[in-house]
């Protein structure tokens, strides 16, 4: 209950309302919770949960005043791109195993084909890879212990992300601890062209990095990894399905966002 909160270029709200926007927001949580909650239990009593894969994740966050903005779509900030990503397996297999490292969404896709024994091959241009193997444990290049986190050895692996909404075309890029985001320069929102953040010293990106110059090893890295991340991107089977979509979907996308 109470008055409806949604993006209005007439909103004039600020730090004071951080509190009542949170707590609404905290609701709608917890009656997703609730709901998801009669699901598992609909499943248990169906006898069906212990061999069902159940995967929940979202397609992304919301941003409330962390960076003197709200709602989601024109940054690429942790409290936006950062989600959850939980795996039920059959049989509760790897129960309370957690995978430290950043993971992507494009991962989920084949780690359900690896999981459900689909021996399709991987796509041409699926820029993910699975997470776990058809047994139900954990690639070679995953390590740890049983309950507790599993990091990658060496770091691992470069992650590429982008949005282009109202006017906001930005790009940014996961290298181990680092971030880096790149915004062009007319941008509504009024984000620096490039931010640089030590995300294991610095979770909520209050201090940005970047002096300026991209002459150390550390930015020659970042940007060799980001030019190759936009050149994946692009020649993907899901930017070239895009050109074929029907008018009708393609408007619909368009609404939604989705498309420019």
């Amino acid at each position: 209950n109470g008055a409806p909160i949604a993006p209005s270029s007439e909103l004039d709200a600020g730090a004071a309302d951080i509190d009542r926007f949170t707590l609404a927001y905290s609701g709608e949580v917890a009656y997703c919770d609730a709901w998801i909650g009669r699901l598992m239990q609909y499943l248990q009593d169906q006898g069906v949960y212990d061999d069902a894969l159940i995967v929940l994740t979202a397609d992304h966050g919301e941003e409330f005043y962390e960076h003197q903005g709200w709602w989601h779509g024109k940054t690429l900030y942790e409290e936006q791109i950062r989600v959850p990503l939980i795996l039920k397996l059959p049989g509760s297999r790897m129960a309370g195993r957690r995978i430290s490292p950043t993971v992507a969404l494009t991962d989920i896709a084949p780690t359900i084909l690896t999981l459900t024994g689909v021996e399709a091959g991987k796509p041409v241009g699926w820029q993910g890879q699975s997470l776990i193997t058809s047994y139900g444990e954990l690639p070679n290049h995953f390590k740890g212990q049983p309950g507790g986190p599993i990091a990658v050895p060496g770091g691992s692996r470069p992650l590429f992300a982008e949005e282009e909404f109202e006017g906001c075309r930005i790009r940014t890029l996961y290298r181990e601890n680092w971030k880096i985001i790149l915004a062009n320069e007319d941008n509504p929102r009024g984000l620096e062209p490039v931010e640089l953040y030590d995300l294991e010293q610095d979770p909520g990106e209050q201090r940005n990095l970047w002096d300026g110059t991209s002459t150390s090893a550390l930015m020659s890295v970042l940007i060799e990894d980001f030019d190759e991340a936009r050149r994946i991107a692009a020649s993907s089977s899901v930017a070239a399905q895009s050109k074929d979509l029907d008018l009708a979907t393609r408007e619909r996308l368009e609404a939604l966002g989705y498309l420019q």
